[in-house]
């Protein structure tokens, strides 16, 4: 972990590195208890096998939902480490000419006065106050690292509402090298990114393992317009993969994104 964070490659850890050290020293002082413990036969809630095995019976609960889990876990050490929750909609963006952080980071000057588009969760917002009116600079964060980006007085007034914590959003962008202040990135629009992916004719892929999870996600789907998408279930269950379409000739919703996303035991979902 030190090696990948001295050699840069993983920048957001490198902001959040004292975060997980602490964490991994909880851990091996944690281990070095339950150890001291067992050399002074001192009983606690864990047997004298050399598992560590609990006494307790602990309640099984069904796997969090994808939007919970990847939540929970940034508010918990301050990064995104499983997995990002752009990760569904890479492909997309790859074919949609959505640029990644780390491109505009590594060659600026490759892309001045150009409009671009930038995609990911809204990290942090510091909003601002001029002669001019409110404006604010955003944190950008995809899975390859952050990018500050402007949103200047017209901008703002007109997006204001969208400019939410954690929330992934794609931005209509320019990238300017302004007078004694260098490279900027400043925002000409602002799109909810499940908006913008409802917009495209593309199917959903849900992948799960249980089969008890098919009727919440079929009951989620319901009263949807029509369109040109298909709503596809992906179950793996007893080393067999089945896949079967739920819904057919619908539009893939906002909404219906983000339900699906808040069930409980989705493995993940993918765009086609």
């Amino acid at each position: 972990l030190e090696s990948l964070i001295q050699s840069g490659s993983f920048d957001c850890l490198e902001k959040n590195r004292n975060k997980l050290f602490q964490s991994i020293e909880l851990l091996l002082n944690h281990s070095q208890s339950l150890e001291k413990d067992k050399i002074s036969n001192q009983q606690n809630l864990f047997d004298d096998a050399d598992n560590n095995q609990l006494l307790i019976n602990l309640i099984e609960k069904p796997e969090w939902a994808i939007d919970n889990k990847i939540k929970n876990e940034f508010l918990s050490i301050g990064l995104y480490l499983q997995s990002h929750p752009l990760d569904p909609y890479l492909e997309v963006l790859k074919t949609l000419n959505v640029k990644s952080n780390i491109e505009i980071m590594d060659k600026p000057h490759k892309f001045l006065n150009r409009n671009i588009q930038l995609c990911g969760v809204v990290s942090k917002i510091f909003k601002k106050q001029s002669f001019r009116g409110k404006w604010a600079t955003i944190v950008l964060n995809d899975p390859n690292g952050s990018v500050e980006i402007n949103v200047y007085s017209d901008v703002y007034n007109k997006y204001e509402n969208y400019l939410i914590d954690q929330k992934l959003m794609l931005f209509d962008t320019e990238v300017k090298n302004e007078t004694n202040q260098g490279i900027k990135i400043n925002a000409r629009r602002i799109t909810p990114l499940n908006d913008y992916i409802s917009e495209k004719k593309l199917n959903l892929t849900i992948f799960i393992n249980d089969i008890q999870v098919v009727k919440r996600i079929y009951d989620t789907s319901t009263n949807l317009a029509p369109g040109n998408s298909n709503l596809i279930i992906n179950l793996s269950s007893k080393a067999q993969i089945i896949k079967f379409v739920v819904r057919e000739n619908i539009k893939i919703s906002s909404e219906l994104i983000s339900n699906v996303t808040k069930i409980n035991n989705v493995k993940s979902i993918n765009f086609i």
